[in-house]
């Protein structure tokens, strides 16, 4: 399902991470695991300051649009693109749905040449929007106009959900609110030839739950605090949170979350990622414990009762139990299913040595791990922030989880300039630093979701 987050939190701040170590501490696995978790079908959500106003049929303000790159004016008006087929595009960098968006919008307005016009608009800070831009131009070079800095479109036009498309009709009526899903040639052709379509409209329900309010329930046993919740929560987002854990207790509260993902947390214990590549569903019916449906198709499946929010909250001198409780709490809420890690054969994308090692060691100052989705930077950092960024993250989809084979455990530094999702080029970019892709078949400890072979009562 999808794992939206809220504006606040869009991306991680990887210079704050804690220091590397040779071995991955735990600290800086859990922060990458919650700041990039949050990707796994796909569909980035990102708050809103108020709710849209503007409907489908109704003439869109005729407002000023300032600071457009990419355009033969960096000053225009809405009215100025009237007689074309108009649609707003609302993405962001960190955004990969969106990022992936690029290529398709591009084409599309050059097939329907001078009919229509897509107009990129992105809210982050300009000199953060421009170096994204033109790093995406040298891989792929593409002709879309991109307004920079923008509070007027995104004032008109309110969103929770990114990707945000608004079509607006070449007469200045506004036609539709979609996901990126609804944009392809058939329903633009249908659009530019008059026809009358129905376009499905975007759902943009407001992600601004309290967690105090939502975790209400709480059953306090020997002092450990427990709630289970076995229904889609509309205020919230999907999401984890596991407090470090001190003299108060340690606790983990997750939000809106397939099962397969509250075993990972349990099993994985902060240590170990166990994502999509990395869960093995051996079941009769794989509908009901996860999806591949994106956007609106996934919030509704999750409606249907196929996520969970969970809590657990330990005394003072019981954080290191934590995740034995939590592993106890789920088993006993899913007794129809035997929930293990089993060590299985499985075929991996293996990060191995190619050259010398003075090619990647670092020269050490301030460890820095910098990713937006085109390019990696490590100072002073393992391997193995690599390895989780490509596992959480960029490679989540690939049926190959990433390990790391190079045995070297110390720091590295490198610099990546490549679709962090292509393996190929990735591989090329390694290759400067003697290191390389390989796909390999190796022992791997997997999370195995299997049916109880007996009836549970």
């Amino acid at each position: 399902m999808p794992l939206p987050f809220r504006k606040e939190n869009q991306h991680t701040n990887y210079t704050k991470l804690p220091p590397a170590n040779n071995r991955f501490s735990k600290l800086a696995l859990v922060i990458i695991i919650i700041g990039l978790i949050l990707l796994v079908f796909g569909l980035l959500k990102v708050r809103a300051q108020e709710r849209p106003f503007l409907k489908p049929g109704d003439p869109v303000p005729d407002v000023t649009i300032k600071d457009i790159t990419g355009y033969p004016q960096s000053t225009v008006k809405l009215s100025d693109f009237r007689g074309k087929l108009l649609i707003l595009d609302f993405w962001a960098s960190w955004c990969s749905p969106c990022v992936a968006l690029i290529p398709r919008l591009d084409s599309l307005q050059k097939i329907n040449n001078g009919k229509v016009q897509f107009l990129a608009v992105n809210n982050q800070p300009p000199a953060t929007t421009t170096a994204f831009l033109a790093k995406l131009q040298r891989l792929k070079p593409f002709q879309l106009p991109d307004v920079l800095g923008d509070t007027i479109l995104n004032q008109l036009f309110p969103h929770t959900f990114l990707p945000h498309l608004v079509w607006i009709g070449k007469d200045g009526k506004l036609l539709a609110i979609t996901t990126d899903s609804a944009v392809n040639q058939r329903n633009i052709s249908a659009i530019l030839g008059g026809h009358t379509i129905a376009l499905k409209t975007k759902s943009d329900h407001l992600v601004d739950g309290n967690l105090e309010s939502l975790f209400t329930d709480t059953s306090v046993i020997h002092q450990i605090k427990h709630q289970f919740i076995r229904s889609y929560q509309e205020d919230f987002p999907s999401q984890w949170d596991i407090t470090p854990g001190d003299s108060t207790g340690k606790s983990i509260r997750i939000t809106n979350m397939i099962m397969a993902d509250l075993f990972n947390i349990a099993y994985g214990a902060g240590k170990v990622f166990y994502g999509r590549n990395r869960t093995i569903y051996e079941v009769r019916d794989t509908s009901v414990l996860t999806t591949n449906a994106e956007g609106d198709d996934a919030i509704e499946w999750m409606r249907q009762g196929h996520v969970y929010s969970y809590e657990v909250q330990t005394p003072p001198g019981m954080n290191d139990l934590v995740y034995e409780i939590m592993l106890r709490d789920l088993k006993a809420e899913f007794k129809q299913y035997k929930v293990a890690v089993e060590n299985r054969p499985v075929k991996c994308l293996a990060l191995v040595r190619t050259g010398k090692e003075e090619l990647f060691c670092s020269k050490g100052g301030k460890p820095s791990a910098r990713f937006d989705g085109i390019s990696g930077h490590l100072v002073n950092c393992p391997l193995s922030r690599l390895v989780m960024q490509l596992n959480v993250l960029y490679m989540s989809k690939s049926p190959m989880p990433v390990i790391d084979q190079t045995g070297y455990e110390g720091s590295v530094d490198i610099d990546l300039n490549c679709r962090m999702s292509d393996p190929a080029a990735l591989d090329k970019q390694l290759q400067k630093y003697g290191l390389g892709l390989k796909e390999v078949t190796v022992p791997l400890d997997m999370l195995v979701i299997r049916d109880q072979s007996t009836p549970v009562n």
